[in-house]
């Protein structure tokens, strides 16, 4: 009874013991690969070339864009004049 019970604690003990023990030599081992592995401190970068095709602003795209922040602002200006007015009307 009494030596069968702590026969088999100490075996649960042990077995917990060993996947411990394997688990922290996996952890040992990693580390070790990581502390010995030399990382390259240098960037290899392509050389430079010449484009295929010459890139250009797409002009368009810049005028349609000025022109609605161009619009978007004179909005912008007419509804802070006429909020100001009203303020001091009010006033």
């Amino acid at each position: 009874g009494t030596m069968a019970n702590g026969y088999n604690n100490l075996s649960a003990y042990l077995e917990a013991a060993y996947e411990q023990q394997s688990l922290i030599k996996k952890r040992v081992e990693l580390m070790r690969v990581d502390a010995e592995t030399q990382l390259s401190s240098s960037f290899i970068v392509d050389y430079a070339s010449a484009a295929d095709k010459k890139s250009k602003p797409v002009r368009w795209l810049i005028v349609v864009m000025t022109s609605f922040v161009a619009v978007l602002a004179a909005f912008m200006a007419m509804l802070a004049w006429e909020t100001l007015q009203r303020t001091q009307q009010a006033s």
